[in-house]
């Protein structure tokens, strides 16, 4: 079996620039692997090596990699409130034992019996926080696999590069919207509409049709809400700590039906919702189900 050694240079947005290398090795998603280099500038790296692995193992490896460090950012922001994010990017493999800084690369262990080393790009950071600190919490973080949690996670991360707050506003309550899932209505609202739809069938009235189709579920706004109500109750928040979150939820979504249709609004509450799409990523990470067989809300 082919073995290579994994180099993976973590991009690390929001991290103050200050790292150096310790080269000492560490345990990382069942592996030893060795802080190699850091190359600071605009976009600041800490290298990690992986020990000599299958490809197979190399590729399970980077999946874990990205799955995880979407979520790594909700719990490490840096002082200017960026968060924190990695980029895990495909790998190349190298056909000598010389090989880029900034590229993921797959080293073949035939090619380096030792452990190699990258060409260095940028300068080293003087000031000293270990690589431990960023890479550790990482061992925790969940490992999710809904795509629909997945690609929150992506969205998430992109508005992270949003500069203007209310772009950012915007794609937060997207994130929120594309997890709500559409409520329908009890049953006996459904089978009362359905009677009704035999009659608009009869005067072939396709507009009408459509429409008694479409209240068969809760508006989104409501879904969006029931969708934050049954985040709080997965955590453990009380039923008035819930309804509160709920009631938080509708004035966003007022706010950003506001700022969509009429490009401006009066209180832009950008806190309260940089808050509620974390609060909620972080609940589904922890309770994915959250997002399954929404329930009605108790109101509008």
């Amino acid at each position: 079996m082919d073995l290579f050694w994994l180099y993976v240079p973590l991009e690390l947005d929001g991290f103050p620039p200050r790292f150096i290398s310790s080269g000492a090795p560490l345990h990382l998603l069942g592996h030893t692997v060795y802080p190699t280099t850091v190359s600071l500038g605009t976009n600041h790296q800490l290298g990690i090596m992986f020990e000599p692995l299958s490809e197979a193992q190399a590729t399970e490896v980077l999946e874990k990699l990205r799955v995880r460090t979407l979520s790594y950012g909700l719990e490490n922001i840096d002082v200017a409130g960026k968060a924190v994010n990695f980029t895990i990017a495909k790998p190349i493999r190298a056909t000598e034992r010389v090989f880029q800084a900034d590229v993921t690369t797959l080293i073949p262990v035939e090619i380096s019996k030792e452990r190699p080393s990258p060409i260095l790009g940028g300068l080293i950071g003087s000031n000293t926080l270990s690589p431990e600190y960023v890479l550790n919490p990482l061992n925790s973080e969940p490992v999710n696999t809904d795509i629909r949690l997945l690609s929150a996670f992506e969205l998430w991360k992109v508005a992270q590069r949003e500069i203007l707050q209310r772009s950012k506003f915007l794609t937060f309550i997207a994130i929120i919207d594309s997890l709500a899932g559409q409520t329908k209505r009890p049953q006996e609202i459904l089978n009362w509409l359905d009677s009704h739809k035999l009659d608009a069938a009869r005067f072939k009235d396709q507009a009408l049709l459509s429409g008694l189709e479409n209240l068969k579920h809760h508006s989104r706004k409501s879904s969006v809400r029931t969708l934050i109500e049954r985040a709080a109750t997965f955590r453990g928040l009380s039923s008035d700590e819930a309804k509160h979150m709920a009631k938080t939820m509708s004035q966003l979504y007022d706010a950003r039906s506001a700022l969509t249709h009429h490009g401006t609004v009066a209180n832009l509450d950008f806190k309260a919702c940089s808050h509620m799409v974390k609060f909620l990523l972080k609940a589904a990470s922890e309770h994915p189900s959250l997002l399954d067989e929404p329930q009605p809300s108790s109101e509008e």
